[in-house]
């Protein structure tokens, strides 16, 4: 109880000055909050790794998002599964809009390259010629990714 009634003496005797201090110090506290969460959101993107292919999907291996950046590149997203039986393939592949990659992708979130809004990309299955809007009726087929030997929807996304 001491300390309860010396900051209730100390608030009575100087009221602006103590709430300003307790307002300055709650800022601080949720400033060094949301900077951390920033900045485990800036490493979890940049450091994040993805499967790419540049082949389209014959091949994939493991690179860092950040590649995706490249409007030179000719790599891609690569999505791969699992079936059931461990088999592992590339169920689609995905991309940034060569829109997004004109305009500059540099610019854009480190977290926005690890999820992209459907409209920022474009979707599309190993062996297709047309690349379809990630936000099209169309990409939600390729989207339901089944297993391509016994066409069973029981597949897992495989992470690197």
């Amino acid at each position: 109880m001491g300390m309860t009634s010396g900051l209730r003496e100390q608030l009575n005797r100087k009221p602006i000055p103590t709430s300003v201090a307790v307002v300055v110090i709650c800022g601080v506290v949720v400033t060094l909050a949301v900077m951390s969460q920033c900045d485990r959101t800036q490493r979890f993107a940049n450091d994040s790794s993805v499967f790419l292919t540049a082949d389209d999907g014959a091949h994939f291996s493991e690179g860092r998002l950040e590649r995706l950046r490249d409007s030179g590149s000719s790599e891609v997203r690569a999505h791969v599964f699992r079936c059931g039986q461990g088999h592992e393939f590339v169920g689609y592949l995905s991309r940034l809009t060569p829109q997004l990659l004109a305009g500059g992708s540099g610019l854009l979130p480190p977290e926005t390259l690890a999820k992209p809004m459907p409209g920022m990309m474009e979707v599309k299955r190993p062996g297709d010629s047309n690349w379809v809007r990630g936000a099209s009726p169309e990409s939600t087929a390729i989207l339901q990714v089944k297993c391509p030997q016994d066409g069973s929807s029981e597949v897992e996304e495989v992470e690197p």
